[in-house]
């Protein structure tokens, strides 16, 4: 096989809500819904999302690291062909 399926990295899902925009919060009524499916790998994620918007559904993806329990990558997504950066933390 030339590409071997690598059964080390570990199969991650899950929903969440995206509350902040550019670093400003959302009011409750802005809010959307994210569906997450994806891998990690030690402190690596590669996620696909969609994001359940209140027009449309977009899809897009996540890929980045993880430290303690702070998050930081890069993101890309359908809607409009936006990408940029993310950051986050851990909500227990």
């Amino acid at each position: 096989m030339d590409n071997p399926i690598d059964t080390r990295w570990k199969k991650i899902i899950g929903s969440g809500e995206k509350i902040r925009i550019n670093g400003e919060k959302l009011n409750y009524s802005e809010r959307t819904t994210l569906i997450l499916n994806g891998s990690i790998l030690e402190n690596n994620f590669k996620i696909n999302y969609t994001e359940k918007g209140k027009l449309r559904e977009t899809t897009g993806l996540l890929i980045g690291t993880i430290k303690d329990n702070k998050f930081e990558g890069t993101f890309s997504q359908t809607a409009s062909d936006s990408k940029g950066n993310i950051i986050g933390i851990r909500v227990f």
